[in-house]
């Protein structure tokens, strides 16, 4: 997509007063929109004219798949056929979170968030291990002082620097409920605006959200840092003298996009390819599971400090739970790790 494009689909959702992290995931499907199905879209007028084509492609995906394109499709075009398909995909995908069972790509790729964890737990004792063993003190100072060295990564191989990046990308929806993606991407440690960018507070232990899916419903939102979440970060960042601005990269100057978060996860989680959508899922299955273990299966208070965290309704909430989801694997040691 061009930049000339990109600017005129940002003007027009600007006029929408379209939330900033909307903006950037509209953006992003309407670019891929044209990788995807080969059609040349280089105007912003193509997306009403050459309807017929998108049309036809995407009929040939999943209604889930589809019903996202077509809201960003919505809102850059008045074409009625867009307006009309959304709202008869949304009608299915509504009909089907209300059975709270797992779609057949859901049960093919599920895992309990137990097992996420014990995957989470064995990649941190990784961490840890590499942290100690090559970041020494004595090997920081080098790659610091020396002007011809990239500072800090390279001090690890390819495939050490990797899964460094990634863990760090699982551990922003570890260590707190997982949110959307864009939540998280966007999530910035320094330069910041504190009215308007979603950023980490080391100085005062916050984490805060401006922009959000969901803001005009919750507002700014402020919550207690994590211990282990500060821990992680503030070590990444003095280990490759993290000089960016946003907690998601590694020797990156922007962000990175909800699709490169999507490839971390499939890496960590290989052969499954696990989302933040299905990571939120599981996170909400066994929340609900212990609430019924517990006896407070109705306890709407813990339910609610729950979806503020993860910024939506109960009743949204609820359409996450998968009842059928298979339990924990009994058979993997929590406590095994390959360093």
């Amino acid at each position: 997509m061009s930049n000339v494009l990109k600017s005129q689909i940002t003007e027009v959702l600007n006029a929408r007063n379209i939330q900033k992290s909307s903006l950037k995931t509209y953006l992003s499907t309407l670019s891929n929109l044209g990788k995807r199905s080969d059609i040349k879209i280089k105007k912003l007028i193509h997306f009403t004219s050459k309807s017929d084509e998108i049309m036809k492609f995407l009929m040939k995906l999943t209604f889930n798949k589809r019903k996202s394109i077509l809201t960003a499709l919505c809102h850059v075009s008045e074409e009625a056929v867009y307006e009309q398909q959304k709202q008869l995909d949304y009608a299915e995908h509504n009909a089907a979170t209300r059975k709270q069972t797992l779609t057949a790509k859901e049960a093919a790729n599920w895992m309990s968030w137990t097992d996420i964890m014990k995957v989470y737990k064995k990649m941190e004792l990784r961490v840890n291990f590499l942290f100690k063993t090559v970041a020494t003190k004595e090997t920081i100072l080098i790659y610091k002082n020396h002007p011809n060295l990239q500072e800090g990564a390279q001090m690890f191989d390819d495939d050490d620097r990797q899964l460094i990046q990634d863990f760090h990308v699982l551990m922003m929806y570890i260590e707190f409920p997982p949110r959307r993606a864009e939540d998280v991407s966007s999530f910035m440690v320094r330069d910041y605006n504190t009215k308007t960018d979603n950023h980490v507070d080391f100085k005062h232990n916050k984490i805060v959200f401006n922009n959000f899916k969901t803001q005009k419903s919750f507002g700014r939102q402020v919550f207690e840092l994590p211990t282990d979440m500060k821990k992680h970060l503030l070590r990444y960042m003095k280990v490759f003298n993290v000089k960016n601005n946003y907690v998601s990269t590694l020797g990156l100057s922007i962000n990175l996009t909800n699709t490169n978060i999507t490839h971390a996860l499939n890496r960590v989680f290989k052969p499954k390819k696990i989302s933040v959508n299905m990571l939120r899922h599981a996170y909400i299955t066994d929340f609900h599971r212990k609430l019924a273990q517990n006896g407070d299966a109705s306890n709407l208070e813990l339910m609610s400090n729950l979806a503020e965290k993860m910024a939506h309704s109960v009743e949204t909430q609820l359409t996450y739970v998968r009842h059928d989801a298979p339990l924990p694997d009994t058979n993997t040691d929590e406590n095994t790790a390959d360093v």
